[in-house]
């Protein structure tokens, strides 16, 4: 069981923490002069003037406080006397800085119990502009979104992986992709109907992790993988006899339902609702769409959003 008692005093300062700009510069600041000695070794041409991290924890703050380009190097500036920094980037060099980084992915902090992890995983979208559904009506413009990606620890609500992808690639698809870096960590995974699919079945049996996944309504047991033959049978309440169902496999859609809902109360199905949190949570601070126009600065803006929304927790 978990305890959702909350520390007022803990909560009261993480809320207090969000507001303060040095928890997002001055540790970049600080390590800037060693930082750079490190990036400009053995460097062909000019050096750099800014360090990888203090470029990343400007762009956090666009981030976080939606301030366009020019307003974040005003900002900065304002800001450079008191962090003790001669020199602050321009708005081009921090897109330009941001447009070069390969690779800025999530970094993993996965404490697993001795049971081991339980996670939740499931996917929403973020819009690409803002024009409102006047603007789109009007214009006859196509809608364009991100589809997120996210796999969250049950007990802590910490994001553990983010994939973004175009709105077209479906769910089913990226459940490997997702829980592979995690897997000899994971016990059990939370995930909606639509990441049913033999393939994820397998994939959990092989790595011993049980998968919370509901079948759909349509699903029989005279097909499949043994895997989810099995599923199908556990939730539905269904015998398997010898490798064969018993003639219990024809109850009525509404038996099926009854027993699905018994199934997910046992095995806590309910523990989903995290995700589902995170992605109500994000939406409020961020808002429900990307400012940046490339597709690698978009993937890059969500990525910096999600481990900011990380940092808020510790």
């Amino acid at each position: 069981m978990y305890d959702y008692r909350r520390n007022s005093e803990t909560y009261n300062q993480r809320l207090i923490n969000r507001g303060k700009i040095t928890v997002y510069i001055s540790p970049a600041a600080e390590r800037q002069i060693h930082d750079l000695k490190e990036k400009n070794k053995g460097k062909v041409g000019h050096p750099f003037e800014f360090s990888d991290d203090l470029i990343l924890g400007l762009f956090s703050i666009k981030c976080l406080f939606k301030f366009p380009y020019r307003q974040l190097q005003g900002f900065a500036e304002d800001l450079s006397s008191f962090l003790r920094i001669k020199v602050v980037p321009n708005f081009r060099t921090i897109n330009d800085r941001m447009i070069d980084f390969k690779d800025i992915g999530m970094t993993f902090d996965v404490k697993a119990t001795p049971k081991g992890l339980e996670v939740s995983i499931d996917a929403s979208g973020w819009k690409r502009n803002n024009d409102g559904e006047y603007r789109s009506m009007k214009y006859d413009k196509r809608k364009d979104w991100k589809k997120i990606h996210l796999v969250v620890d049950n007990m802590t609500g910490r994001i553990l992986n983010v994939k973004v992808t175009n709105s077209r690639t479906s769910d089913t698809t990226m459940f490997r992709k997702l829980l592979q870096p995690l897997k000899t960590f994971l016990k059990k995974i939370c995930a909606d109907s639509g990441y049913d699919s033999e393939k994820n079945f397998k994939f959990c049996n092989k790595n011993t992790i049980y998968p919370a996944i509901p079948v759909k309504s349509n699903a029989t047991t005279t097909r499949y993988c043994p895997n989810r033959r099995h599923a199908v049978a556990e939730q539905f309440g269904l015998e398997i006899k010898r490798g064969r169902v018993s003639h219990k496999d024809m109850l009525t859609a509404n038996q099926k339902t009854k027993n699905q809902k018994k199934w997910k109360k046992g095995v806590k199905y309910g523990d989903r609702w995290r995700v589902e949190g995170i992605f109500s949570a994000t939406k409020r601070i961020f808002g429900e769409f990307v400012f940046s126009k490339r597709d690698d600065l978009i993937e890059k803006e969500i990525m910096i959003k999600f481990k900011i929304y990380n940092s808020f927790l510790d």
